[in-house]
């Protein structure tokens, strides 16, 4: 019977590492862990476009402007979603501006 208890961090390689750096360092940021309690929610593939109304109104406590939707778009498209595809967490086809799938249950990598 194998021990599936976790790695002390002295025996990981080098290679696990530097995963684990480039997963919590994806995770720090605040629009991402959103943009993860989007897709979580949502059944996927779903659209940016819907994707970004949702994170913008997750972002704001007064009404979504027009304006404010397309900056979350933009950033979606260019910054977040493509760093949540290096680490596995989003499948992101930004030819079609689709989410094709994401973590089911983010609420175990999300602080």
């Amino acid at each position: 019977m194998s021990d599936s208890s976790p790695q002390p961090v002295a025996e990981l390689s080098e290679r696990q590492r530097s995963s684990s750096r480039n997963l919590l360092r994806t995770l720090a940021d605040e629009r991402r862990r959103t943009t993860l309690t989007v897709l979580a929610d949502a059944s996927t593939p779903i659209d940016l476009r819907t994707v970004a109304r949702r994170v913008a109104t997750h972002e704001t406590s007064d009404g979504v402007t027009t304006e404010r939707i397309e900056d979350v778009h933009v950033s979606l498209h260019h910054i977040h979603l493509p760093a949540l595809a290096d680490v596995d967490l989003a499948s992101y086809e930004p030819n079609r501006g689709v989410v094709v799938d994401a973590v089911e249950d983010a609420e175990p990598i999300l602080p």
